[in-house]
């Protein structure tokens, strides 16, 4: 991973407002979630599972109502990881921009944990307090091979009371 910027010669390619779809692989977006051992931080990602749901401009669980993503939040569930996973078209550079904040003002939950994942490699984390509606900004220049995908992940803290969380992500190449 390169934290330096190249000249701003980068072009947008997609982004998860905009390009947020009923279409699981729309412009290599995919919606889903992790369902492993979370007190143990364990990711692996042949853990990741789509979300089978689509209604009402959400995905969602088959099983738990709070596991979801629409356009602008995602809500992890009592056990799941929430994930936007989004996939390399072709081998290059690619200029990742993200925000992420609380949805929610209001202050009765524990906050959240955020993080970006390149297979099973964490290489960015946050804490986000819920009422936290500033949030944090970030950015990542990251080489990946066609097919190789990164993800975007929310995390309960001890529970997922007020856990919607905006996750803003923008890709150029």
């Amino acid at each position: 991973f390169s934290g330096g910027l190249h000249a701003d010669d980068w072009h947008p390619l997609t982004d998860s407002l905009s390009d947020f779809s009923g279409t699981q692989g729309h412009a290599g977006w995919y919606y889903g979630f992790y369902d492993g051992d979370v007190q143990n931080n364990a990711f692996r990602n042949d853990d990741f599972e789509q979300l089978p749901i689509y209604s009402d401009g959400h995905w969602r669980g088959s099983d738990e109502y709070w596991t979801m993503i629409n356009g602008r939040p995602q809500h992890p569930g009592d056990t799941n990881w929430v994930t936007r996973r989004w996939v390399s078209p072709a081998t290059g550079e690619y200029r990742f921009n993200w925000h992420v904040d609380a949805l929610e003002s209001n202050h009765s939950g524990d906050g959240v944990n955020a993080y970006v994942m390149r297979s099973n490699e964490e290489f960015w984390s946050a804490y986000i307090p819920t009422g936290d509606t500033v949030g944090i900004d970030a950015q990542a220049v990251v080489s990946l091979n066609a097919g190789e995908s990164i993800d975007f992940v929310v995390s309960p803290r001890s529970n997922n009371i007020m856990d919607s969380t905006e996750y803003n992500i923008y890709v150029e190449y």
